[in-house]
């Protein structure tokens, strides 16, 4: 039987690269005859477990005490120091490097994102920032990994976000409206770092306190620096447009209704999610949200 933390696989995150190494607890192993060893002795490396985009040269790779990590799966004796290293392999230069000691029953996870020019490395949650938030919140903090030359990456953001539901008024039973003013606001979210965790209600709660059916959720994007309105949201003929989808203005920006919800929090006490950009010929950048489950706990 195997305590096992399970790292998601993340796709379609470009540009950047998230990386992931779990050490995994057992509850028992075989010595070198074969015979069932002595429970909570072993603490288990699977390779499989990381996980890692972007990296299209293979340029970086971990390292455990000297030796590169390979396919499969490693033992290490209860109490080993691990000198863990994430290192150019071309170069050797070191770009994150953590001293771990196995422990039974306890995972080590080592996460970091890497843009080919900066690495973020993933710090373990506090027991504060594991707390849960109270009931019918969520505890979610963000990372602003958007790479679109300069229109919102480089900035830090602050999203207003929107009740959407359904529009009784409307001429098709699928018309929306949007609430008069934002449900919750989430200021100062950082380029290439993570926000402070905040507690965001859940739809449920929303509508609750609003008498509205609330199905989804809509962001106006702003500069939190300068207030500068980046990214709008409104209604038209009973739809709702996030972004800037004219193709009149000079770039064709198209966002989604999923950016700065509750949609893929899952079911974490503390949540961590990506905005990140796409850019497609046909129609200029799509912006998206996920939820990365290797730095939830």
């Amino acid at each position: 039987m195997e305590i096992k933390y399970i790292i998601e696989r993340v796709k379609n995150v470009n540009p950047g690269i998230l990386l992931g190494i779990t050490l995994i607890s057992i509850f028992s192993g075989c010595d070198t005859e074969g015979d069932l060893a002595e429970e909570g002795t072993y603490v288990s490396v699977n390779s499989h477990d990381f996980t890692i985009i972007g990296d299209a040269e293979s340029e970086l790779g971990f390292y455990i005490n000297g030796d590169s990590l390979v396919n499969g799966t490693e033992y290490y004796p209860e109490g080993t120091v691990l000198n863990i290293e994430l290192r150019k392999r071309e170069t050797g230069e070191v770009l994150v490097d953590s001293t771990r000691t196995t422990v039974f029953g306890e995972d080590i996870i080592i996460t970091a994102f890497y843009t080919g020019d900066i690495i973020i490395p993933m710090k373990p949650l506090t027991e504060k920032e594991r707390e849960p938030a109270p009931e019918g919140y969520k505890k979610v903090r963000f990372i602003n990994f958007i790479k679109d030359e300069g229109f919102l990456g480089g900035k830090t953001l602050k999203l207003e976000v929107y009740g959407v539901y359904p529009y009784e008024g409307g001429s098709r039973p699928e018309d929306e409206t949007m609430t008069d003013n934002p449900i919750y606001v989430i200021e100062n979210i950082p380029p290439d770092d993570f926000s402070p965790f905040i507690n965001i209600p859940e739809l449920e709660t929303v509508s609750r306190e609003t008498g509205l059916d609330i199905q989804q959720t809509v962001a106006k994007i702003y500069d939190a620096e300068t207030g500068e309105l980046l990214s709008d949201a409104y209604v038209e003929e009973g739809e709702i447009f996030p972004g800037f989808p004219s193709f009149g203005i000079k770039r064709n920006v198209r966002g989604e209704k999923q950016i700065g919800n509750l949609i893929s929090a899952g079911n974490n006490n503390a949540a961590t999610l990506q905005f990140q950009s796409s850019f497609y010929e046909e129609v200029g950048y799509v912006y998206s949200q996920l939820i990365i489950e290797a730095l939830s706990e």
